[in-house]
């Protein structure tokens, strides 16, 4: 799915569509937990949707828990969520991962264009003759 080092970056069309799919599974991967999480604090909380919305945004956002679980079976999601929102929110944040691929797609086709100019520096003063 990606070029090695060694491979010219991709084209604008095909690296906007890479974006866009990371973008979109991201999205997908924050939706559903967004949904589990809601479910989870309406069901085992009794929280009305938008306290259940408000908390699991919260725990996906790195901040916590607004309502404190009160339930054994509220601690025990709050807990499981806690801990599996963590690595979710830190795999699909968006923006880690879309600027890292703009800047590193920006940086390898700098440093490709330096390399050509250096190369064609080479050549040019090897044409010349020396007086």
């Amino acid at each position: 799915m990606y070029e090695t080092k060694v491979d010219a970056p991709l084209m604008r069309a095909h690296f906007r569509r890479r974006l866009l799919l990371h973008v979109a599974i991201a999205g997908g991967i924050i939706t559903v937990s967004l949904g589990i999480g809601i479910v989870g604090y309406c069901q085992f909380e009794h929280l009305s949707v938008l306290d259940g919305f408000l908390n699991t945004a919260m725990l996906l956002g790195g901040m916590g828990p607004v309502n404190a679980p009160v339930t054994p079976a509220g601690k025990l999601f709050a807990g499981f969520f806690a801990m599996i929102s963590a690595r979710i929110a830190e795999r699909a944040r968006p923006d880690a991962t879309l600027l890292g691929d703009v800047e590193i797609n920006a940086l390898r086709k700098s440093v490709r264009e330096a390399r050509e100019k250096r190369a064609a520096g080479a050549s040019d003063n090897a044409a010349k003759p020396n007086r």
